[in-house]
């Protein structure tokens, strides 16, 4: 699931922060243990640790950054139970980005799932396929959409979606999915 960062505790937002994170939202993962290995591949190098959400320490390992192999930070994998105070972050440093996944015990990722979001299920069709296909092939996803609904105003949903704030229409006409939308869809899958 989705979880805007800024609702995050203030131990994971300064080690997302010195990672280098910069996205308003992260994939948070609900699991009762996890295991450290994160293999880098060929354009990235990779990182894993823990962090202390009460005290706020935190042991963060990158894998070896070199020309001839990236190594993964843990290569014997070791199994880390997760409980209220710890988590467990994972991600990749690549293409002048930081991408990163967060695993927290079940009970506390609950404290940070979204409110559940109304969306009818054109809405539903239509923001997954702006989230999950590329444009060279959104037009004629859209447009099967559009026949499947013929009951309902497809023009009216999209305009619908980007007053909520979930589409962003730009100035040339092209339609883009933002975070909010991505959480919405997110939470009213859940």
């Amino acid at each position: 699931m989705l979880a805007r960062v800024e609702n995050l505790p203030p131990a994971l937002r300064q080690v997302l922060s010195k990672l280098g994170y910069q996205s308003s939202t992260v994939n948070i993962t609900a699991s009762e243990s996890v295991g450290l290995s994160n293999p880098a591949n060929d354009f990235a190098r990779s990182f894993a640790g823990t962090i202390d959400l009460i005290s706020g320490k935190s042991k963060i390992q990158w894998s070896v950054f070199d020309d001839a192999e990236r190594d993964d930070p843990f290569p014997s994998n070791p199994t880390i139970q997760l409980d209220q105070s710890i988590a467990v972050i994972k991600g990749s440093n690549a293409n002048n980005g930081t991408y990163a996944y967060v695993y927290l015990h079940p009970s506390l990722a609950e404290k940070f799932r979204t409110i559940s979001v109304s969306l009818t299920p054109l809405q539903c069709e239509v923001l997954y396929t702006y989230t999950s296909i590329i444009s060279k092939y959104r037009k004629g996803r859209l447009e099967t959409i559009q026949k499947k609904y013929a009951d309902e105003s497809f023009e009216q949903s999209i305009d619908d979606l980007i007053q909520r704030g979930f589409l962003k229409r730009y100035p040339k006409g092209s339609i883009r999915v933002t975070a909010s939308g991505r959480i919405a869809l997110d939470s009213h899958n859940i």
